[in-house]
């Protein structure tokens, strides 16, 4: 199951493995694909313009026109029925097909031709990834009981690191990439994510019986898991926020909107509910709301309080709460928070982050120390530029230095002050206001925490993305 990339439309595969689009504003049956027999456990992905639809399911691989419904293009059948992988690289070129007992395809979609292959070795791929720049190919495989995830270089097919996970749990080879291809999450008897640059893990978390459905929310705050009802667990922290309460019995698939406002879930029974996912707990229940249903209340000063307060609140579930009720009132909530946002003067300019970085390979002892401890003061606001140099292929001495500064700077040891402003930064982006935009635009030029100046930052690019989407 998938959403369009501009939201409008929703693609599922039902247990007879037809596939159907759908609009999403209103709920319309669009039309129907017909489609061969195979699993319901295949994948049904947008092309990155929104225009193609790939389906892989059993022995067979097609694509389709969305806007005609007409098939462009059939892959021969494997000869095992063992393909159960498709994803499109991120420029819409090419499709990478994963294989059960085999190797991973590259295929090249204007010559039709399988351009590179990766893997082998008789491993069971479970997953399979592309990462958001398109640089890297990612698998989850399973032999006897070694659990591995595989990161290939998409373009030379050079394999650039492997990560074993310590989970026996076969789902352990299930895979979820955030958007910005920074954290890989795996799962099994815990979800755990990991760090895609250093392969280092940053903590593990979620529900107690296994788990092999999830994904990230678009923005990466959020974890869903699913088995019955959807769980959300907050990224930073790994608490658990609660869910989709509609939901009931097996749900074999779930899809986050682009936007993250929505949540498509697939029930047993065939059914897909489209919920909100910033819903206040007093709207959870009773008569089914419409989506687009202005459903407001007025927030007293005493309120606004109350939920700012909440928003530091060491339970997930209840700072969850909060949020979904500011964000149900933006008109309120939008100048609340800009005056709870002091601006600074803007620090550390980039060309002294870059010397910082530098005189870790230093030949003074105290100069790669001062610079360490300078880093570490810096926060999440130097993790892009050590990441960066990471990729850049230093020594070994200065490689070392920066994955163990990667290490505690991403590390979950957030003050509830931090993870108030974070909470609050989700808000402003989802509400996605000029006035929103207005707040986190003065957060990135003042805001005295560097890490709020790079959530605020990392929100406003996103949003601009959705605009070029969405026009």
């Amino acid at each position: 199951m998938n959403f369009s990339p501009d939201g409008k439309l929703l693609a599922s595969m039902g247990g007879d493995s037809s596939i159907c689009l759908w609009e999403v504003a209103t709920g319309r049956l669009i039309r129907r694909l017909g489609w061969r027999t195979g699993t319901i456990n295949g994948s049904v992905v947008f092309s990155p313009d929104g225009k193609t639809l790939a389906v892989g399911n059993g022995a067979w691989s097609s694509l389709w026109r969305v806007t005609t419904g007409k098939q462009v293009h059939i892959r021969k059948p494997w000869p095992d029925g063992a393909l159960n992988f498709i994803v499109f690289s991120p420029d819409g070129t090419k499709i990478a097909i994963g294989r059960w007992f085999d190797k991973i395809y590259l295929r090249e979609l204007a010559t039709d031709k399988d351009i590179r292959q990766f893997g082998g070795d008789k491993n069971q791929y479970w997953a399979l990834l592309y990462s958001p720049d398109g640089k890297n190919i990612i698998a989850g495989s399973v032999k006897s009981t070694i659990h591995t995830v595989w990161i290939w270089d998409a373009d030379t097919g050079k394999l650039r690191r492997t990560i074993q996970t310590p989970d026996d749990y076969f789902h352990s080879a299930h895979l979820a990439i955030s958007p910005d291809g920074k954290i890989l999450a795996t799962g099994g008897r815990a979800l755990r994510l990991w760090d895609v640059s250093t392969g280092r893990e940053i903590r593990q978390f979620g529900p107690r019986r296994p788990s092999y459905h999830f994904t990230f929310s678009p923005d990466g705050k959020m974890l869903a898991t699913w088995w019955n009802n959807p769980i959300f667990y907050e990224t930073v922290t790994g608490g658990n926020r609660g869910g989709v309460n509609e939901a009931t019995g097996y749900n074999p698939a779930f899809a986050f909107s682009p936007d993250g406002k929505l949540a498509a879930t697939g029930t047993g029974s065939g059914i897909v509910l489209v919920t909100e996912v910033f819903r206040p707990l007093e709207f959870s229940s009773g008569a089914r709301q419409n989506l687009r249903q202005p459903r407001s209340r007025k927030l007293t000063l005493k309120m606004l309080d109350k939920l700012w307060n909440d928003l530091a609140d060491e339970t997930p579930s209840r700072a969850f709460q909060a949020l979904c009720r500011l964000m149900d009132a933006p008109g309120q909530a939008v100048p609340f928070l800009a005056s709870h946002f002091r601006p600074v003067a803007r620090a550390t300019p980039p060309k002294f982050l870059a010397k910082l970085i530098d005189d870790l390979d230093s030949r003074r002892y105290a100069t790669r120390q001062k610079a360490g401890k300078e880093l570490e003061k810096l926060g999440a606001f130097a993790v892009p530029d050590l990441r960066r140099a990471l990729g850049g292929q230093p020594s070994l001495e200065v490689r070392r230095r920066i994955e163990k500064l990667l290490e505690k700077l991403t590390r979950c040891d957030l003050s509830p002050e931090t993870l108030r402003g974070l909470r609050a930064i989700e808000g402003l982006e989802h509400i996605g206001s000029p006035e929103a935009k207005k707040v986190l635009k003065a957060i990135v030029k003042g805001s005295p925490s560097t890490s709020l100046r790079a959530e605020a930052n990392a929100a406003l690019r996103r949003l601009v993305r959705q605009d070029k989407e969405h026009h």
